[in-house]
């Protein structure tokens, strides 16, 4: 399973894992965006990240940093943005360009190039009525023979707005159907403003929004494995509702597996 969602995961390292029901197609009941967006948030000085804003407070460059082990390798991945008239129209890293094209509004595909101009693959996003981003197809321009030649992902939404399920699918090569892959179940928030900018496979897609709140439960489960990840979050506030502090407790299979603590800078 893990080879299926390689190229997949180049895009979504961090996605949001820092990061009563309605119909799907219903958009939330008037809510508010926060009043500011935090720029840094730091686990350590080997780990965190980085969002920088233009004037209309899109995220014009992004930076992670990670280390796998204490004394493991860093790795660091830096995005640029280019807006035009208030739309995304490039992008890149350290390794691709995209290139980003809509329809209305919306952004309908971001074509994903290496940097010798060689297509490696297009993202395709689909919105509900409501305007709310409910799926995201991944093309592989040139897949393994063993490996995925496409990733789907599925999104569903409270009757508040939040973000309550990512469902992850994958088509092989040579198939044509989807199979089910994972599920991330947000399960539960708090009720104090998200301020981390909202990205899908990397992409701050102009004005979307996935959480408005601040999850506090996270629960991943894979097909044909019994293993269960729990993220639970606890966070510190200022005296306006901001987080200033988040831990996040993993758990594997109900056992402790780590507590990973990081500080937010605005």
């Amino acid at each position: 399973m893990k080879k299926m969602f390689r190229s997949l995961m180049l895009f979504s390292f961090l996605a949001l894992a820092f990061t009563s029901c309605s119909e799907d197609n219903e958009p939330p009941a008037e809510p508010s965006l926060p009043g500011k967006w935090v720029k840094r948030i730091e686990v350590s000085d080997k780990d965190f990240q980085v969002f920088e804003f233009n004037n209309a407070r899109e995220v014009s460059q992004y930076v992670s940093q990670w280390q796998s082990a204490p004394s493991g390798e860093i790795s660091r991945f830096q995005l640029s943005n280019e807006f035009v008239n208030g739309k995304l129209v490039r992008a890149a890293t350290q390794a691709t360009r995209v290139v980003y094209t809509y329809e209305g509004n919306n952004v309908a595909s971001a074509v994903i190039y290496t940097n010798n101009d060689r297509k490696f693959a297009t993202h395709y996003f689909k919105y509900n009525t409501g305007g709310r981003l409910v799926e995201v197809l991944e093309d592989i321009a040139q897949p393994d023979p063993d490996g995925a030649s496409g990733v789907k992902i599925l999104l569903s939404y409270y009757g508040n707005g939040n973000l309550k399920q990512m469902e992850y699918q994958y088509r092989k090569t040579g198939e044509t159907t989807f199979k089910p892959g994972m599920v991330k179940y947000y399960e539960t928030y708090d009720d104090k403003p998200n301020p981390v900018k909202a990205s899908i496979l990397e992409h701050f897609l102009p004005g979307l929004v996935l959480q408005y709140n601040n999850p506090l439960i996270i629960r991943t489960e894979s097909v044909g494995s019994a293993d269960k990840t729990l993220n639970r979050f606890a966070y510190k506030y200022d005296e306006n509702g901001y987080p200033l502090e988040r831990s996040n407790r993993i758990e594997v299979n109900g056992n402790l597996s780590t507590i990973i603590t990081g500080i937010y800078f605005y």
